[in-house]
């Protein structure tokens, strides 16, 4: 279990890395945002055992991906309007880790 785990952690290691090399050494927003959506969620598939579990995490992803995409409008909003980079992504997560909660508890599927 520790082999995986510290698997994982190089491997999110590896794609900070990739994001912060595409957007402010590369500058090309194109694959720091490609690299950034991997789709990270459909590879757990590989990593989760039980066949319930991979397809109720299949079905989950649809609202959370809805949810990041209303946060992300939403961050691009704030930063058209000026509003500070660090305050304007800090906002977006608190919405996104509310929302998140709030499908939790009130959308079962």
């Amino acid at each position: 279990m520790i082999k995986e785990l510290i698997l994982n952690f190089v491997l999110g290691g590896i794609i900070f890395i990739s994001i912060y090399l595409a957007a402010n050494t590369y500058d090309n927003p194109d694959i720091s945002a490609l690299i950034s959506l991997f789709p990270i969620s459909i590879i757990c598939g590989f990593i989760i055992k039980k066949d319930k579990t991979l397809l109720n995490h299949y079905y989950h992803l649809i609202p959370i991906g809805f949810i990041s995409i209303v946060c992300v409008l939403i961050l691009i909003l704030l930063l058209r309007k000026g509003i500070e980079k660090k305050i304007s992504i800090l906002i977006s997560l608190v919405i996104w880790i509310i929302l998140q909660l709030l499908k939790i508890k009130y959308f079962k599927l």
